[in-house]
């Protein structure tokens, strides 16, 4: 078998993470070597049972196998886990290799995003002549934004800008969190600025189009760069001036790095390979306004595109339901015809037997042995269909093998001989919440989202089957559940609108019911009524007699405010993070007072017969518009909020219940 290479990268289903192993793979094959990719589907920021359940497949990472390892350091937000796999590779003498991230004491091969960066924001301040010039960073506290500060910073100072005219704010890399930085700008009345560097394309974008709603034009009025390449920037109008990368030059500074490390040929190779970036000038910064490129070749691409990502969207669906309808016998067989070839979905022996973790059980930090020894490939497919579509035909020719046997050090069953073939397998893990259920491994390379069968659509089924598999294996066990589950798919689709701890509508599902409402008739004529409410001093509650007390704290603002949303005709609460909720609704007339006087009814009532050492306040943001329409809805959503913060600047954190001890 041809020797192995680890690729660590979390979020493979990414499609600059899929080109990136796509790339590495060609780089390494003719070289006698072959990659295996490890990958959750999050980059476990979070460290909820999600993530402890998702980063089990970084245990897979066979050690004793490696000729050497390459790991994408950027991809973690849970940074010890990446530093704990590079402590493992370098104990066994593997050659390591951080790829598109600086890790200092490890061979890097990165891009050279300073100076990249650098290049846009001296276009804009030497060339463009700009003296007040603004930047959207990403993240606070990343070492790619604050990279990106720290060569901004350095270059207006070097151009005689002060720091009032370099204003610097936090756009989080999302669009979004880029447009309310817009709005900040504008709120706080800082003089506008004569150029905008955002830190990404994609903010980029963003930013110019919250500027075409206050009627700033680019680059007319502003110049706007950005910095990533992608296509977002380049199908723009007016199209970005940006920075772009060469994966294809970064891939093959790594392949040949750590081939070097490997054979011990890299004695005097530096630490760090830096890989240029090339300074696009287009149209957002008043330069080349005839470089848009085809818009309707794109939009017929596009168009494209999404009809057969709709399309792969339906056969999952359809998918789904074929698993659920069967016994566990056939449940396997029914996923044939959708799994490209070379495809292993690989279950733990002991999991339909047995329910692994628990919420009770949860320790995010705990690391545990996830796989048993005896594992099974409860499908493996072959080299059967090619490029040929077989989903749904009725005639399918299955030549998959079911429920193969192995030890868990095998790692696949036929291993040896598809690796030799095809050069890479991908691995992510199949789990529900905390349970790790096993792992799926496919080796497709197409990269494209509009791929009928490729890696993107491989990625999507994966993370359908854990679901369907925990459904299965508790309908077996649970007559209960077996009557529940006959229309599993809407019951599926009721848990995820539901918050789990108070029974309310999550985030999700509020905006479901809330779209819902707008497009019933006559809802324009109604008046809306919206209200953001927050639990004064949860965080003291929490604090002083812990989380448990904090979730009984939360359940009861539930049921009062549950009780009081259907009080009123046409109204819906939900919980929508944290101590935060919502109670919304259409009414023919203005009735907020008369529902705010029975909110707080009800929560005078808990209080009052409360055994707790706290009361119960809650500080409520109100909004009323006429017309129950999306757009009221979508602004109410920021009006309520900032009204919220404003009432509850204005009271007590907490109040406490005092009790006269002396009292007889």
């Amino acid at each position: 078998m041809r020797k192995i290479i680890a690729l660590v990268v979390l979020k493979p289903q990414r499609d600059y993470n899929l080109d990136i192993i796509n790339r590495l793979r060609d780089e390494l094959y003719d070289k006698g070597y072959g990659l295996m990719v490890f990958g959750s589907f999050t980059d476990l920021t979070a460290k909820d049972m999600n993530d402890y359940g998702e980063r089990s497949v970084l245990e897979l990472i066979p050690y004793d196998r490696l000729s050497g390892l390459i790991i994408m350091y950027g991809t973690f937000q849970d940074t010890p886990k990446a530093d704990n796999i590079i402590k493992n590779a370098k104990m066994r003498g593997i050659p390591v290799v951080c790829l598109d991230y600086d890790l200092p004491g490890i061979p890097s091969v990165n891009y050279d995003y300073k100076n990249g960066f650098g290049q846009v924001v001296s276009h804009v301040i030497e060339f463009h002549k700009c003296r007040r010039v603004y930047m959207i960073a990403g993240l606070k506290d990343n070492p790619y934004s604050d990279d990106r500060i720290n060569v901004f910073k350095k270059i207006c100072k070097e151009n005689g800008i002060s720091d009032e005219d370099s204003l610097v704010y936090y756009g989080r890399f999302w669009g979004p969190s880029a447009k309310q930085c817009i709005e900040e700008m504008f709120d706080s009345g800082v003089p506008l600025p004569d150029a905008i560097c955002a830190a990404n394309d994609t903010m980029a974008v963003a930013v110019i189009e919250q500027l075409a709603l206050h009627g700033i034009r680019v680059p007319e009025d502003m110049i706007v760069s950005g910095m990533d390449g992608i296509d977002i920037g380049i199908y723009n109008k007016p199209r970005l001036t940006t920075v772009d990368t060469d994966s294809d030059r970064l891939c093959k500074d790594a392949a040949a790095k750590i081939v070097k490390l490997i054979e011990g040929n890299a004695i005097s190779e530096p630490r760090l390979t830096r890989v240029p970036m090339k300074l696009c000038i287009h149209a957002s910064c008043g330069c080349n306004m005839d470089t848009s490129p085809n818009i309707s070749k794109r939009m017929i691409e596009l168009e494209d595109g999404i009809g057969k990502v709709v399309g792969n969207e339906t056969h999952l669906t359809k998918m789904k339901n074929k698993m659920l309808s069967v016994s566990r016998k056939d449940l396997f067989k029914a996923l044939a015809s959708y799994i490209s070839d070379h495809t292993w979905v690989v279950v733990n022996s002991s999991f339909w037997d047995n329910v692994q973790g628990t919420v009770e059980d949860f320790d995010y930090e705990h690391d545990m042995n996830h796989f048993d020894e005896d594992l099974i490939a409860e499908i493996y497919k072959p080299e059967a269909d090619g490029n040929k579509e077989t989903r749904d035909q009725a005639d399918y020719e299955d030549r998959c093998e079911y429920g193969i046997h192995f030890n868990r050090n095998d790692i696949l069953p036929h291993l040896e001989e598809v690796f030799e073939k095809k050069g890479v397998v991908i691995f992510v893990p199949i789990n529900f919440q905390n349970e790790v259920i096993g792992y799926f491994a496919f080796c497709d390379k197409d990269t494209s989202v509009n791929s009928l069968k490729g890696a993107y659509y491989s990625s999507l089924l994966c993370q359908n089957i854990s679901t369907i598999l925990r459904v299965v294996r508790d309908r077996e066990t649970s007559d209960k559940l077996m009557s529940v589950l006959r229309n599993s798919y809407s019951v599926l689709q009721e848990i995820s609108i539901h918050d789990q701890l108070t029974g309310l509508l999550n985030r999700r599902g509020l905006t479901q019911v809330l779209d819902e409402m707008c497009e019933k008739e006559g809802a324009d004529r109604k008046v809306l009524i919206y209200s953001y409410i927050d639990i004064d001093g949860f965080k003291m509650i929490n604090d002083m007699w812990g989380h448990d007390e904090g979730d009984e704290a939360l359940k009861d603002v539930a049921g009062v405010i549950n009780d009081v949303a259907g009080r009123f005709s046409n109204f819906t609460a939900g919980r929508i993070g944290g101590d935060e909720f919502v109670i919304a609704g259409a009414a023919d007339s203005d009735i907020s007072d008369v529902y705010l006087e029975t909110l707080q009814d009800a929560v005078d009532r808990l209080n009052s017969r409360s055994e707790k050492k706290y009361l119960i306040e809650l500080s409520v943001g109100k909004v009323v518009k006429d017309g129950f329409t999306a757009e009221n809805v979508r602004e109410s959503i920021k009006d309520a909020d900032r009204d919220m913060y404003q009432v509850k600047k204005n009271r007590k954190q907490l109040k406490m219940k005092i009790e006269d001890e002396d009292a007889e």
